[in-house]
């Protein structure tokens, strides 16, 4: 229970009726003129002028109390709310959902930068679950083939070759995330996994890879000697993440 909530409940408590005794004049059955010291109990147990004005002292009491009560449920759902907010109740505030990359840069042992041309993305997280698929290079790169439906050899590779695919399960601890593809574009990264540093702010995600391990356990040499990538990630708000519309 909060402070508030107790300081609520603790006024309410002490506005209760008490078995206080009163001094009443009481009519006919004390006698005119005669003060008699009787407890709320026998008062109210008289049809008499002292009952009529304790129920109406008591009924006050008791539609405060109940007016207090109703603050106390309202402040307790809203600060149960606002934990749950702060815990990443929030949509906002989780992993789940889809994205597509901004920015994709490489940093390699000496310090030096490389940047990727990502055309198009889709990043996808569930309970659990995700899919990660993203194309880069020029546009020139990424054409339709001469002939529909019949690539040669060399439009096959240059596809290939601009091409992200992995899917799988993720493990996610407060500030790692750990991806283990079921299936991939590399049939090695089936089974391995990637190591992540992720970062989360409101609907911007950052992930930076610092490993990648295939499924007989060989690292990439670019990230066991020291590179890393920065991918940076934004919340797809639309139905479709290419137009953003």
């Amino acid at each position: 229970m909060t402070f508030l909530s107790a300081t609520i409940v603790q006024t309410a408590t002490e506005l209760r009726p008490s078995p206080r005794l009163l001094r009443k004049k009481v009519g006919r059955f004390g006698g005119i003129g005669k003060f008699h010291r009787v407890s709320i109990p026998e008062v109210c147990s008289f049809n008499s002028t002292g009952k009529k004005y304790l129920t109406k002292k008591r009924g006050k009491t008791m539609k405060n109390l109940a007016v207090l009560l109703m603050l106390v449920a309202v402040f307790t759902f809203t600060l149960t709310a606002c934990q749950q907010s702060d815990n990443g109740g929030s949509d906002n505030q989780s992993l789940e959902g889809v994205w597509k990359i901004a920015e994709i840069k490489s940093v390699d042992a000496n310090g030096q930068t490389t940047s990727k041309n990502v055309q198009r993305s889709l990043v996808i997280f569930t309970e659990g679950h995700y899919s990660y698929v993203y194309t880069s290079g020029d546009e020139a790169q990424r054409k339709l083939p001469v002939e529909h439906w019949n690539q040669t050899d060399a439009e096959k590779i240059n596809a290939f070759n601009t091409i992200i695919v992995n899917t799988g399960t993720y493990e996610l601890t407060e500030s790692k995330l750990v991806i283990r593809p079921i299936v991939a574009k590399s049939e090695q990264f089936v089974g391995g996994y990637e190591s992540c540093d992720y970062r989360l702010e409101g609907d911007t995600l950052y992930l930076e890879t610092t490993e990648i391990v295939s499924v007989d356990g060989v690292p990439v040499p670019f990230f066991s000697d020291g590179g890393v990538e920065h991918h940076k990630l934004v919340r797809v708000q639309a139905a479709n993440p290419l137009t953003n519309k």
